[in-house]
């Protein structure tokens, strides 16, 4: 209504990016230690990645109704 989409797909692309870029970062920390634990982490990182992004799917479409 308000005609601001490309604003906020901006926004959200920036965020996107730099919560990638963040766990891109602790998973190379990470490869220093053994296989056991570095599978851990990017296990962890996963999860966090997919349950943010649902969280964000459903906020816009939310937003979309």
């Amino acid at each position: 209504m308000q005609k601001l989409g490309a604003r906020i797909y901006d926004l959200l692309m920036t965020e996107l990016q730099g919560m990638i870029s963040s766990k891109v970062a602790l998973l190379q920390k990470a490869q220093v230690g053994d296989a056991k634990s570095f599978l851990r982490i990017v296990d962890e990182v996963w999860g966090d990645h997919v349950h943010q992004l649902n969280t964000t799917r459903n906020i816009f479409l939310y937003l979309d109704r």
